[in-house]
């Protein structure tokens, strides 16, 4: 195709495809095969120049030949339906109506391949470092660099939208140390280019409990680039706070900064002056902020709100508190010390739950999908509804949504005419409207100790969950030494598949705190031992496998059956002529010994027995001995 990466901006990607495959299927209107086969006829080198793969034609010969006048009659009908889709938009939604313009007036331009070769673009060096792993170069752990490569946005532009927190140290009890750091990425939106950051993260460190003294860690208000405090390499322990909230709605940053600058000063007080448990702080302290943005009228908070995601530190102990669908993890060590699990700590508040949607339905909301409030919008539409045969209706639909934008639960009021919010949260900081409908502002606690196999946690919106499962987000954390590498590489992949799989990409969210153990801990030396090990092996193909056989055997034949004594001549064999990087060259090199060795003993053995041969002696035995059993380990 002529159209370059930077032109398919004006698409929608797969997403669009998907849930336009979908709507013709079990929209409102569905169509049949045989119509869906007449639209792809017609759009099919459309559909194909932008990159949107046919549905039901696998290729062109498959195409409806269709007459001049057949095309004519279809091409009118589509004027008509465009016409009566602009008139709906003026009136619903201006935006999307002037993006679409925008869009097709570019349209009409030739197709042109556009180079990346502009000054921003050689400005960012592709050469990779060559002390990172494999594993470590497979992760975007220097993002934004070569982020033009994945669409949308150029690194400039992204690190324009970038707050970063470098790396802090804290000393924990035990001889355990935090490494954190953290991001936030403004987001993409087509329709608002300008749309703010309603992400916001806060991280406050080495609390005093005694002369509540503390070093303050947080986004600037204005959407420059933060000027975060200079923090000490290392400093002894206090208590420790990290928390994310994710806005939504029209006032959503406004409501993220207002719990972030609230919640915390607030527990704070509530520690001192209360005898309550940590738990019973926090979940009082968020309802009262809650309460305290209903009450603040500089801020509408009616169709607005945040989440709360709330990692409180108190030595090794953790206290979490989580209201709505940011979430906390935490990364271990497996129990065949083979890799690192991960466990959310925290749980996600959407009508997805079965609890928190019959608390919704008692308190009168209903829980519907976006297709399904559609359908039921079309029965309100014609002319002998009844609201007894609507209430049928809607009684027949199933509660087995799947995971796609267009078809997650929502929560809707029953008012007539007006079926808002549509919100795919059951818990939130503000939404004054949502709270009469179920969506209450309750935080949910849970606590965990930091144990010996415990090495990160992570804090974060659902710009990296929505996308990432718990345990690749905790493999990508612990890939890096450097927390802010972590982040990096996070957000980067969580850009990367917001690409692939919408129109759009959401802010994202980070903190990583890498747990350093105490040195002596047993189980990260066993874990670091079969670590190394895996690595040796498991990339090994069946060529270099086939290799370390077939040197193994016939070294082992040349000095077992023709009786050449004296060092073992495999070193000469463990030069392969196969390129392998140096764990799997390790990896060869023991197989290889380990099957030399092996065979030099069968081949004295059947000698000796046979009488032909007394290779074995008693001073032989240590050094086979000791030759398999260093190849093994």
């Amino acid at each position: 195709s002529k159209i370059s990466y930077k032109f398919k901006n004006l698409t929608r990607g797969n997403s669009f495809a998907k849930h336009q495959h979908e709507k013709w299927l079990n929209g409102p209107n569905p169509l049949t095969t045989e119509e869906i086969i007449l639209l792809e006829s017609v759009l099919y080198e459309t559909m194909d120049c932008l990159g949107y793969p046919p549905h039901v034609l696998q290729s062109p010969k498959e195409k409806l030949i269709l007459t001049k006048e057949q095309i004519d009659e279809f091409t009118e009908m589509n004027e008509r339906g465009i016409e009566k889709m602009i008139s709906d938009l003026r009136n619903d939604d201006p935006a999307d109506l002037a993006s679409r313009e925008y869009q097709a007036e570019v349209l009409k331009f030739p197709p042109e391949l556009i180079r990346n070769d502009n000054q921003e673009e050689r400005s960012i060096s592709d050469e990779e470092d060559s002390s990172k792993t494999d594993i470590q170069k497979k992760y975007a752990y220097n993002w934004p660099k070569s982020a033009h490569k994945f669409g949308y946005l150029t690194c400039e532009d992204i690190i324009s939208r970038l707050e970063i927190l470098e790396e802090t140290n804290i000393a924990l009890p035990e001889g355990y140390i935090l490494r954190v750091a953290a991001i936030s990425q403004r987001g993409y939106y087509p329709n608002d280019l300008n749309k703010s950051n309603q992400d916001s993260f806060l991280i406050r460190t080495h609390i005093n409990q005694d002369t509540h003294q503390l070093t303050e860690v947080k986004q600037d208000d204005e959407n420059s680039k933060p000027k975060h405090p200079l923090m000490d390499s290392l400093s002894t322990s206090g208590h420790n706070f990290f928390a994310v909230y994710d806005g939504h709605g029209p006032k959503g940053d406004k409501a993220s900064l207002y719990a972030r600058d609230k919640i915390f000063p607030q527990f704070q007080v509530n520690r001192k002056n209360s005898s309550d448990e940590v738990q019973e702080v926090l979940a009082k302290v968020h309802l009262t902020i809650n309460k305290a943005l209903h009450d603040d009228k500089s801020i509408d908070d009616k169709f607005s709100g945040t989440t709360a995601c709330t990692l409180y530190m108190e030595g090794t102990q953790c206290y979490m508190s989580n209201i709505g669908d940011s979430r906390c993890i935490v990364g271990s060590v497996s129990d065949d010390k083979l890799s690192i699990v991960g466990k959310s700590l925290t749980k996600d508040h959407t009508p997805f739950c079965e609890d928190e949607r019959e608390r919704i339905k008692s308190y009168g909301g209903r829980v519907l999908s976006l297709a399904q409030i559609e359908e039921i919008e079309n029965v309100k539409s014609r002319a002998n509804y009844k609201k007894s045969s609507l209430e049928q209706f809607e009684e027949q639909f199933n509660e087995n949504w799947g995971a796609s934008a267009s078809d997650q639960p929502r929560v809707w009021s029953n008012v007539a005419g007006d079926p808002s919010p549509g919100v795919a949260f059951s818990r939130s900081i503000g939404d004054s409207f949502a709270k009469e409908l179920g969506v209450i502002a309750d935080p949910e606690l849970t606590n965990h100790t930091i144990s010996s196999s415990d090495r990160v946690l992570v804090v974060c919106t659902d710009g990296i969950t929505e996308f990432l499962s718990d345990n690749l987000i905790t493999k990508i954390a612990t890939t890096y030494m450097d927390p802010l590498e972590s982040c990096r590489a996070l957000v980067g992949e969580s850009y990367k598949r917001w690409v692939v799989k919408e129109d759009r990409t959401d802010d994202i969210t980070v903190i990583v705190c890498l747990i350093e153990p105490p040195k002596s801990t047993s189980s990260d030396q066993e874990f670091k031992k079969k670590a190394f090990q895996e690595k040796c092996f498991k990339n090994l193909t069946t060529l270099d496998i086939s290799w370390c056989l077939s040197m193994g055997f016939l070294s082992g034949y040349l000095g077992g059956l023709c009786g050449i004594r004296g060092p073992p001549i495999i070193l000469f064999f463990m030069h392969s002529p196969i390129p392998l990087d140096k764990f799997s060259q390790r990896g060869t090199g023991a197989a290889i010994t380990c099957t030399n060795v092996v065979v030099r003993i069968i081949s004295y053995a059947v000698l000796s027995i046979s009488g032909e041969s007394t290779f074995f002696s008693l001073e032989d035995w240590p050094i086979y001995v000791a030759i398999v059993i260093a190849s093994i380990l």
